[in-house]
């Protein structure tokens, strides 16, 4: 829960949508973001928790599906 503030302030700063959210062992968000600033998030979220969070991309067509 240490980076959950610093994870906040990226999602505004990367224009992502939280779609939705969980909080039990760890904190897990299901996020919608422009496809160009995908890569910069997942960067940022390292950076920004020093290498403890993921990011896993996912195709929103597999959504779909």
């Amino acid at each position: 829960y240490a980076d959950v503030g610093a994870l906040q302030q990226l999602l505004g700063a990367h224009e992502a949508r939280v779609a939705a959210e969980a909080y039990a062992a760890d904190v897990t968000y299901d996020v919608t973001l422009p496809a160009p600033s995908v890569d910069a998030f997942a960067a940022a979220v390292r950076d920004a928790t020093r290498g403890t969070a993921r990011v896993t991309p996912q195709d929103p067509a597999a959504r779909d599906a």
